[in-house]
């Protein structure tokens, strides 16, 4: 994500813990945001509450 703008980071939804870490990590270098809020922005990008119901969430489904 080189050289993202951040309305093309925001327009992103990320489905794993990998794609929710990306995001958070462009928003940090584009925004004021520490990274925890930028974790949280991510995973309800993605649809989930927030970065704990993410990580909960996809380790249930891990076998």
């Amino acid at each position: 994500m080189t050289n993202a703008t951040l309305a093309e980071v925001q327009a992103l939804t990320p489905k794993t813990l990998g794609g929710i870490k990306s995001v958070a990590k462009s928003l940090k270098r584009l925004t004021a945001q520490k990274h925890t809020a930028c974790l949280d922005i991510a995973a309800r990008q993605g649809g989930f509450a927030n970065w704990g119901d993410a990580l909960n969430r996809m380790s249930k489904e891990r076998p």
